[in-house]
């Protein structure tokens, strides 16, 4: 067989190949950042910022409606630890005026929420995957921020996020 013929059963070989097994590790995260009835949202993006034994993937979207936003993030391996604290435990909690930090147990998840009154706004982490020593780049989390929402309701819209389905997902990716 000549040459020609070799890069032509390449190409070919190539644009065979289920594009699959060209995938980017966060691509079975995107479609878990859902559309939310009643709000705008841009294309869920990611990012795979891995490297020599430390795993970094992250896949987020925006949403609106009228003067409020969401932002939305599942967040996995060692940026982890820099968004929860390994002081949240349950029945962890702080209030000064304006302004709360509790993290509680729903529906078997750990959740930190914090909530500013002036300006109702503030953030839900729900804890998917704790870190842990030994592997710090294990963990995983989704973490929702607000503005112009009351955190009941925002708590609410948070929980339209399938936490169960985001957990067994984060575990397969590599």
């Amino acid at each position: 067989m000549n040459k020609r013929a070799r890069r032509r059963i390449a190409v070919l070989l190539l644009l065979v190949v289920p594009a699959a097994l060209f995938a980017a590790s966060y691509d079975p995260l995107l479609p878990l950042l859902v559309d939310l009835a009643g709000w705008q949202a841009e294309k869920a993006e990611g990012l795979d910022l891995s490297q020599a034994g430390m795993q970094s993937v992250s896949v987020f979207r925006e949403y609106t409606s009228g003067g409020k936003g969401l932002s939305t993030a599942i967040l996995l391996g060692t940026q982890v630890g820099a968004t929860w604290m390994s002081e949240y435990r349950e029945g962890f909690k702080v209030e000064s005026t304006g302004s709360a930090m509790e993290v509680r147990r729903i529906d078997g998840f750990l959740v930190y929420q914090g909530f500013d009154t002036e300006d109702s706004s503030g953030g839900i982490i729900v804890l998917l995957i704790e870190t842990t020593a030994e592997k710090p780049e294990t963990g995983a989390v989704f973490a929702f921020t607000f503005d112009g929402i009351p955190l009941d309701e925002a708590l609410k819209l948070a929980q339209k996020f399938d936490w169960k389905k985001m957990k067994e997902v984060a575990a397969r990716v590599k």
